[in-house]
């Protein structure tokens, strides 16, 4: 009888856990991104490691996609970027696996706006110092 009651809760629990969607994890490291998404205006976001014969080039690259850039928005978007820089540095390359963090922003209607994309590149161990 022990045995049928210890079956049934395991079953029970099991069940609970698998019926309701629980996370036991933590805070996801990327969520703080969502917080510029206003200031940024972009649709979606990836995040890859580029690897390079060129050191300039290889880092964690993050790139935003649909932004409202204009004209009058483009300066604002550097001081953006080095916060979102010095963050993502902090949340993600706490091992400095990462020499580069190279943010990117790619506009909704490339033609109107003029410009393909926004590229900036922050050196990682120069973050750190903030």
């Amino acid at each position: 009888m022990k045995k049928l009651i210890l079956i049934l809760l395991v079953l029970f629990v099991g069940f609970f856990f698998s019926f309701f969607e629980i996370d036991f994890g933590g805070k996801n490291k990327m969520d703080f991104v969502e917080d510029y998404k206003e200031k940024i205006g972009y649709t979606a976001y990836k995040a890859e490691q580029i690897f390079s014969t060129n050191p300039d080039n290889e880092g964690l690259k993050l790139t935003f996609t649909e932004c409202s850039i204009d004209s009058n928005s483009m300066v604002d978007f550097k001081a953006i970027s080095r916060a979102i820089a010095v963050e993502l540095n902090e949340e993600l390359n706490t091992e400095n696996q990462f020499k580069n963090i190279i943010l990117v922003y790619e506009p909704k209607d490339k033609n109107k706006a003029g410009i393909n994309q926004l590229k900036y590149t922050f050196v990682a161990s120069l973050l750190e110092n903030n």
